[in-house]
């Protein structure tokens, strides 16, 4: 099985209500991103891919977000810590994203950080996304940043969990989803919010 059929099988297992198993398959999905995350086949041999990248923090924070809601905090946990840690290694060392002109790419991996802290209940995600947002702020061409792979990508958790309830967001609704956060102002209000209410 390939990474894309681990996520198209945990779509479906959520969407059964076997949230358990179905994190499992998230995160397997993840991990199948994060064994592919190096060009190896291209001019920027040895770079990392970031949308391979985005694809791992939104799969393996939907597996998270899935065994939270199960009950599985410990299992949710190791996921975040996880996620974390990758997160941090390429903010600190990958090129891709440490190059000045990619300033939204650091205050992407803030963002994430914040979420796999806020979901795994691991220390003060406030100061995370205070980080975030202040990389976002020196954003001169947010439009631009908004269509890169590993930002459009953002979008799969809301319309997963959207499913979840059964709410079906409709192609107008996605479109001005993906307007409103093409601004700096938009995305500095997304950051600072709490996007996953999860007791």
């Amino acid at each position: 099985m390939t990474e894309q059929d681990y996520s198209e099988a945990a779509r479906h297992l959520r969407s059964d209500g076997k949230l358990e198993t179905a994190a499992s398959y998230y995160t397997s999905a993840a991990h199948g991103y994060l064994m592919k995350f190096k060009k190896v086949d291209s001019e920027d041999h040895g770079e990392i891919s970031p949308y391979k990248f985005g694809h791992f923090a939104i799969y393996m924070l939907l597996g998270s977000l899935c065994y939270r809601i199960t009950g599985e905090r410990h299992r949710c946990r190791t996921n975040c810590e996880i996620g974390i840690l990758v997160t941090k290694d390429i903010r600190e060392h990958e090129q891709t994203f440490q190059k000045p002109t990619h300033e939204p790419r650091t205050g992407l991996c803030y963002e994430l950080i914040g979420d796999f802290q806020l979901v795994g209940e691991i220390g003060s995600y406030e100061n995370a996304y205070h980080r975030a947002e202040q990389y976002y702020e020196t954003v001169d061409n947010p439009h631009q940043w908004s269509v890169e792979p590993e930002f459009e990508i953002q979008m799969i958790v809301l319309l997963e969990l959207a499913d979840s309830i059964d709410y079906k967001i409709s192609d107008s609704e996605k479109r001005i989803y993906a307007t409103s956060h093409s601004s700096t102002e938009s995305n500095t209000n997304a950051i600072t919010s709490n996007r996953f209410s999860i007791r």
